[in-house]
């Protein structure tokens, strides 16, 4: 199989790298122009771009290595690595894994909080949501924890030659393992919003097709997900190319790219003489049943939103739940 040139790998990287933090600070002053304030989603969003910066470095500086050893084992070198070069890959490795699913796992916080703004509204949703994040959570917990354990113990993490007498079969459990624990929270974020959408939210139907698409980009970080790992437990796709360096940097980059497209699309809309008739239609009907009930406007936010906060949380709240449910039309 082809070996990718490094220079081509480096462009992926850091292309990928510039477009998911550009795209991020842009979702950070959206939400900052509309809130005057950010909120746990768009920090959580932070966390995983900046984290992305480090990770990408760590790759730029293992690569050159990493692509000697594979054109070693493909017969196109005979220079094979020395044990300083070995040792100094498997240190970047070490820091590799935790940068991420750092990341990884902030995009899922992430998406985890912007749900909750945007469908907290009834107790049977909040049980599915408070569900699946312990179910990631966990699996943060596992995923992150069980790195120090590639070796065999946290104690021998960076000793080479504890990693290389470690059974391989120690090393593609925790592959599998990370893959499964990520792609099965995944799959979870993926429903959670779309039963709300299917069962509980009364939209048009072409709403809900939207909403629909864009919590299904959710899938983009799965299949690169899968298409790793696969790259990784296959000996003929793991020493026969280097592609698993790509999907090893995609993955994160893609996740906070498509964390934050979102919010992009809430403010297209936002702006748009339509929105501006629904909104004026809105605040028209709230003054008619004002005149007609005793209830205060405080009170009927609280109670379509079901969120135990102060009125100006709440009204920030209901600001972005319209946002995305408008969006979808």
């Amino acid at each position: 199989m082809a070996i990718v040139p490094i220079a081509g790998i480096e462009a992926v990287a850091w292309t990928s790298t510039s477009i998911c933090v550009l795209l991020t600070i842009g979702r950070l002053a959206i939400r900052w122009r509309i809130l005057h304030k950010l909120r746990t989603d768009d920090i959580f969003n932070a966390f995983a771009a900046i984290l992305v910066i480090p990770f990408v470095v760590l790759c730029h500086l293992a690569l050159p290595i990493e692509n000697r050893a594979h054109l070693y084992f493909l017969g196109q070198n005979n220079e094979p690595l020395t044990m300083a070069e070995i040792k100094f890959m498997n240190d970047m490795e070490v820091g590799q894994l935790l940068l991420f699913w750092l990341i990884i796992y902030s995009v899922k916080a992430s998406v985890l909080a912007l749900y909750w703004q945007i469908f907290a509204i009834s107790d049977w949703f909040r049980l599915l949501w408070w569900g699946t994040t312990i179910y990631i959570a966990v699996s943060f917990g596992a995923t992150f924890l069980s790195v120090f354990w590639r070796c065999g113990a946290p104690s021998n993490v960076v000793d080479l030659d504890a990693c290389m007498v470690a059974p391989d079969s120690l090393g593609r459990t925790l592959v599998l393992m990370w893959c499964i624990l990520n792609v099965m929270g995944g799959l979870l974020l993926l429903l959670l919003p779309l039963i709300m959408v299917s069962r509980l939210l009364a939209l048009p139907q072409s709403a809900k097709w939207g909403l629909t698409f864009i919590f299904s980009l959710v899938l983009i970080d799965i299949a690169f997900d899968i298409v790793r790992t696969v790259y990784a437990l296959v000996d003929s796709l793991s020493v026969g190319s280097n592609l698993t360096a790509i999907w090893t940097i995609m993955e994160p980059t893609i996740a906070v790219t498509v964390c934050a497209l979102p919010v992009y699309k809430a403010l297209l809309c936002r702006n748009s003489p339509l929105r501006s008739t629904e909104a004026s239609n809105r605040s028209f009907s709230r003054t008619k049943r004002s005149q007609n009930t005793t209830v205060p406007e405080e009170m009927e936010l609280g109670r379509r939103l079901s969120l135990p906060s102060q009125s100006s949380e709440r009204g920030d709240v209901e600001e972005i739940r319209q946002d995305f449910l408008y969006t979808t039309r």
